[in-house]
């Protein structure tokens, strides 16, 4: 008996390093737009995906024309005897998380003695992350790298995926712990921020500025961040001055349980 493309998928990503390049018809798949997915299937039976720009899906008796680079495979990548190819399109699904939220990106590094043998992540918000045991990664059927990238707005991060994913930042600056940067993100605007931890190709950024998502992780050479170390932010506003406390406090604790 001859095995379903759809669910044989993982060992034919094993074998190829590619997508299967052909879908039987009824092929579940996942459509994903503003973030949301939907369950949907193919209406018809697809001979080489490679080719195809629009994909042609049914939903609730409904039959839709969508760009494939909004599809994904339904079945997640076996993560403990996959590798994914960098440069893949995916969506994510954290375990560390009570809810399932989504996340797009596209694979920076595949598993390696250098990185812990994890998967990097870098998503579409200019964000990074490594992957851990029982996330969930499902694959684009669109892997065009250039029309992947046209779709996210920020003009800034498709040049950051550009350069972090054709290894194009030799001369970028590197980072450590306790390093005063600016960074670019949340309203486009540059904001004070400090390194607290480092975990291989990325670090992890406090911000004293902000109330919400005060810490992020991203990419060493990010473009996002400006290549030149700050002197130590002067802590003037009362919010600056209050989350610096808090962090301070924190920090205190935890080495005082360490000592």
């Amino acid at each position: 008996m001859s095995t379903s493309p759809c669910k044989d998928f993982n060992f034919h990503l094993q074998l190829t390093n590619t997508l299967p390049n052909s879908l039987p018809k009824q092929t579940n798949l996942l459509l994903v737009y503003e973030n949301r997915t939907m369950d949907v299937h193919l209406a018809a039976p697809i001979i080489d995906l490679e080719k195809q720009e629009r994909i042609t899906i049914s939903h609730l008796n409904y039959l839709y024309s969508i760009p494939k680079r909004h599809l994904y495979l339904s079945i997640p990548c076996n993560m403990q005897c996959t590798t994914i190819p960098r440069q893949s399109r995916i969506m994510y699904i954290s375990s560390l998380t009570t809810t399932k939220k989504i996340s797009l990106g596209f694979i920076c590094e595949v598993p390696s003695l250098n990185n812990h043998l994890r998967h990097l992540i870098l998503f579409d918000d200019g964000t990074a992350k490594y992957t851990v045991e029982n996330d969930l990664i499902y694959l684009c059927l669109c892997q065009d790298f250039e029309r992947n990238s046209r779709s996210i707005e920020s003009k800034l991060i498709r040049e950051n995926f550009e350069k972090l994913l054709l290894n194009k930042y030799l001369n970028k600056q590197k980072f450590h712990i306790h390093n005063y940067v600016r960074v670019k993100k949340f309203d486009d605007k540059y904001h004070n921020a400090r390194t607290i931890d480092v975990d291989c190709s990325i670090i992890k950024l406090k911000f004293y500025e902000r109330q919400a998502q005060t810490e992020i992780w991203m990419h060493q050479h990010s473009l996002l961040i400006d290549d030149t170390i700050i002197a130590p932010i002067e802590i003037a506003s009362p919010v600056i001055l209050q989350n610096k406390r808090k962090y301070d406090e924190i920090s205190t604790s935890k080495l005082r349980i360490i000592i």
